[in-house]
This record gives C-alpha cells, sequence and structure tokens, in this order.
C-alpha cells in the first residue's frame, strides 16, 4: 500500500479509537520550507504526510516526530555505520526502529522482551520490513500488531482496526488468529 494510504489508515485508526484512548488525530505534517535532509528519505516522505503518531492500545508503536528523530541519532552509535548508515524513527515498546538510509528498508530489535541495548551483539536486530510503507502496514495496521503487540481481543487499537469503517477503506487486520 502506497504511504498515503497507509498515513490514512493510521488516521482513520485513531479516529476509531474508543475514550479514554481517543478518539484522536495525527499531528499535521511537517512544512515543505523545512527541510528534512538529516533523515531518511523514506521516513522524510512520511513526515511531510504527518509529524509523528503514537499506534496502539497504550501507545506501543510511536513513530516519532522531525524533532524527535533529530534528537536521537546516538541511538546508532552501537550499529554498524553508526548515525551515517541509520536513522531512528520509531520505537517499539521502547524499542528502537531504524531506517537504513541508503535502502529504505526497516529494522528493529525483534525480541521485544529484552532491552534494545543490552542486545550488545545485535542477536536480535533485523530486517522488519522493505520500506516505511511496509513497517506501518504490518505492524502498526496489520497482522504484525496482532502477534507482537495486541493485548487480545479487547485490545483497544485492534477493535479500532477491525471497525467497519477502517474495513471499507480498505486495511484490514487479522483478529481471527
Amino acid at each position: 500500500m502506497p504511504l498515503t494510504d497507509s498515513v490514512r489508515q493510521i488516521a482513520a485508526v485513531l479516529g476509531r479509537l474508543a475514550p479514554p484512548y481517543g478518539p484522536l488525530e495525527l499531528p499535521p505534517p511537517v512544512s515543505l520550507d523545512e527541510p528534512l535532509d538529516d533523515i531518511a528519505p523514506g521516513y522524510a516522505e512520511f513526515l511531510r504526510l504527518a509529524d509523528g503518531a503514537t499506534c496502539g492500545s497504550t501507545g506501543d508503536v510511536r513513530l516519532w516526530s522531525a524533532h524527535s528523530v533529530r534528537q536521537t541519532p546516538w541511538m546508532a552509535d552501537d550499529l554498524p555505520g553508526g548515525d551515517a548508515r541509520w536513522c531512528a524513527v520509531a520505537d517499539v515498546l521502547e524499542n528502537p526502529v531504524f531506517v537504513e538510509r541508503t535502502t529504505g528498508e526497516v529494522w528493529w530489535f525483534s525480541d521485544l522482551n529484552i532491552v534494545w541495548y543490552t542486545d550488545s551483539e545485535l542477536a536480535s536486530f533485523a530486517k522488519l520490513a522493505d520500506d516505511v510503507a511496509g513497517f506501518i502496514d504490518y505492524l502498526v495496521l496489520g497482522p504484525g500488531y496482532v502477534q507482537h503487540l495486541s493485548s487480545g481481543r479487547d485490545d483497544p487499537w485492534l477493535q479500532a482496526l477491525s471497525s467497519r469503517e477502517v474495513r471499507q477503506q480498505g486495511r484490514v487486520c487479522c483478529t481471527d488468529r
């Protein structure tokens, strides 16, 4: 799904969240006047659509604002190539998600039961998606949320994902697993 459609789907889910979790709205996009040359291109495209988002029933996935991305280059210090190669753009349960600047691939620390900075051998550092849209479609809007983050059928984010309106907009989350 194109990134613009993914962002529309996030907005729809945020708008469908039941109180006390929502409804919420996406922050406005980063202005075209603001240069984003220091941010990985795939994520810069996302920021032109929305300057971050907090997703999941309790903010389990946070897509960072341009300001937050610029504050965290140190997170890539222990990765091969450091900040020149990796751009931290989000977190999943407080474990960072990175975009490889040259390929646009999205990587994360897949073992969510450990704290990322204690994984000194990078044993759980793995490719999550081919691009930012794939990351959003899988982990925020799709089966990855169910697999890694959902607390079950009563999960507010899962309920918002499964709503009739979101389904009609073309996104269906796997709730029958």
